[in-house]
């Protein structure tokens, strides 16, 4: 065996060591149940079989995100996420059905981490808005009080804070990472109607993988709790 041989043949030993290192550390991740999953990642999860490609490739980015979110700042994690959102926007399959004013999905239940919560009151100390305080404290008392669900509001008492009459965001350069990630290629009307069986999301295991790692990796509340609790005029 040659010189150059024998040395490749170390080099990839020393890598495979090394992967099997990452892997094990990676592994130092949130029981199933301690995980915040993002709609599109449960989707992943709860519907695919354990045999499928799509749910192995989540689970296995989901441990190496884990383990390298670690390993970053609060903004470089949050940076990451946006380029991972980018590239699912940039590979999707289909046309992107969604357009400006299309606010159906700004009426669902959002999730946001500690650290997102504080980019939109630092957007909203910077560009102030006028914010409905009775609407505000419905939303979040009717999320924190006890089995009460998020559809049990009118769908109109359940548009989002930041929606102007117009259907637009009035935070939208700080908007949550769940709401830039979520977008749709079948009809706007089946998610005005709120008609589950006929919304299709564009699935991207690698994106719904890091934001489920960064969203279980940073205290996480609603948007209305997390505002209600840490906004004050």
């Amino acid at each position: 065996m040659g010189n150059h041989e024998e040395k490749s043949k170390k080099r990839a030993k020393r890598k495979a060591e090394e992967l099997k290192k990452k892997v094990k550390a990676a592994a130092k991740q949130p029981a199933s149940s301690q995980r915040v999953l993002t709609v599109n990642a449960r989707s992943i999860v709860e519907r695919l079989p354990p045999s499928s490609a799509t749910r192995n490739q989540f689970e296995l980015d989901f441990r190496i995100y884990w383990e390298r979110i670690q390993r970053l700042s609060a903004e470089e994690a949050y940076q990451e996420a946006i380029r991972h959102i980018d590239q699912a926007l940039r590979e999707a399959t289909a046309p992107i059905r969604c357009g400006r004013g299309c606010s159906a999905c700004c009426h669902q239940q959002v999730d946001i981490s500690a650290f997102e919560s504080q980019k939109i009151i630092d957007f909203i100390q910077a560009h102030p808005l006028s914010i409905d305080r009775q609407k505000l404290q419905k939303q979040a008392e009717t999320l924190t009080e006890k089995n009460r669900v998020w559809k049990s509001l009118p769908f109109s008492e359940r548009a989002c804070i930041f929606l102007d009459e117009h259907g637009d965001c009035r935070i939208y350069a700080a908007r949550p990472l769940v709401c830039r990630r979520h977008f749709v290629t079948s009809d706007p009307i089946y998610c005005a109607q709120e008609d589950q069986d006929k919304i299709i999301s564009n699935l991207h295991a690698q994106c719904e993988a890091y934001l489920s790692a960064f969203l279980s990796h940073y205290p996480v509340l609603s948007l209305p709790v997390s505002m209600q609790q840490n906004w004050a005029e």
